[in-house]
């Protein structure tokens, strides 16, 4: 099992960068840690409103304010306020070790139910514990999901540190608990992988040209035996006719090879097209030509159109435009907008 999570740990993103984040209801703060700590905070009042929730209004203003100071969103860590997880100070002293993850779970079923995240750790000397349910936490996994950001740290658990943010940031960054994210924690080393997935087409390609420089030295030898023992012109023909498909067959290889090289880098950015699409818009169509895409689609209202070219700008392509916006049935707006990778 050790190997697998070493291969998995390769493949996920390195932990250069973290932010934490607390909202005490009036303010919101933020800690960048790096090889320092840089902090700053932001007003915010929440607008409580039925079309779109606290929790995707605050992903929001994190994304946003986060992109005006130039600060990577792929790690970070929130801090829930006091009264989002029901938290409990139990004595574990008489528990053995292993067996007290199953009390934690057994306790967070009795108070939230079977649809229960929780987690425990000890925070300034003292054993807490903390529940609250998927579902309640769900929406900050979509909040944070549809404005292209990771949420890999979430918990409520920070004892008498004043500074809430650069204490969830620290425990990101060193990977400790309390965390109520179980399945959420890594962050995928996209570059890695597309790298590691080129590596082995190439090794696979390269096995297909050995097996077909063999096929063609054997080709070329029987053609020089055929020249020199065979009377039988047709079967010269015969075997230059096969050389000359493999030739061929080998050139088609290595131009599909060489058409592949710049693939991830579309891939990458066809993904995030996607991503920073919220559910309000509808994409229908992507059309690529060279390093220009032209994305088609539909929506209700012009604002969201302008809040995707604006996700689209900050995520995808600077360059990106609107083509051409015109009414359709149902009340519906369609909208053209060709950008440049």
């Amino acid at each position: 099992m050790k190997f697998f999570d070493r291969i998995k740990n390769f493949f996920r993103e390195d932990v250069g960068e973290v932010v934490g984040i607390y909202h005490d209801g009036e303010k919101i703060f933020f800690a960048r840690l790096t090889n320092k700590l840089e902090t700053f905070e932001a007003n915010f009042e929440i607008d409580f409103s039925e079309k779109i929730s606290p929790e995707e209004q605050l992903a929001e203003k994190v994304f946003f304010l986060c992109a005006q100071y130039g600060w990577k969103t792929s790690k970070t860590a929130l801090c829930l306020k006091e009264g989002e997880t029901v938290t409990f100070q139990p004595d574990f002293e008489n528990i053995p070790q292993d067996k007290i993850e199953s009390a934690v779970k057994i306790w967070a079923e009795a108070q939230v139910g079977e649809n229960a995240l929780y987690s425990s750790a000890k925070v300034c000397g003292e054993f807490w514990t903390e529940t609250m349910t998927k579902t309640a936490a769900e929406k900050y996994f979509s909040a944070w999901e549809k404005n292209s950001m990771t949420l890999c740290l979430m918990t409520s658990l920070t004892g008498i540190f004043s500074d809430k943010a650069a204490y969830v940031a620290r425990l990101a960054a060193e990977k400790k608990s309390p965390n109520l994210v179980k399945d959420k924690g890594g962050v995928w080393n996209w570059k890695k992988i597309f790298a590691s997935a080129i590596g082995i087409f190439i090794f696979a390609t390269s096995i297909i040209f050995g097996k077909l420089f063999y096929n063609l030295n054997s080709a070329q030898e029987n053609f020089q035996a055929a020249q020199k023992n065979l009377a039988d012109k047709n079967e010269l023909i015969t075997l230059q006719k096969d050389l000359e498909k493999n030739i061929s067959e080998m050139k088609m290889l290595n131009e599909f090879l060489a058409a592949q090289i710049d693939e991830p880098t579309k891939l990458n950015s066809l993904i995030k097209l996607g991503r920073v699409a919220d559910d309000k818009i509808q994409l229908t169509k992507i059309t690529l030509s060279g390093n220009v895409a032209e994305i088609e689609g539909a929506t209700e209202k012009a604002d969201n159109i302008r809040n995707y070219l604006r996700r689209l700008k900050i995520s995808v392509a600077k360059n990106a435009d609107i083509e051409s916006v015109t009414a359709a049935d149902g009340g519906k707006i369609n909208f053209v907008i060709r950008l440049t990778f």
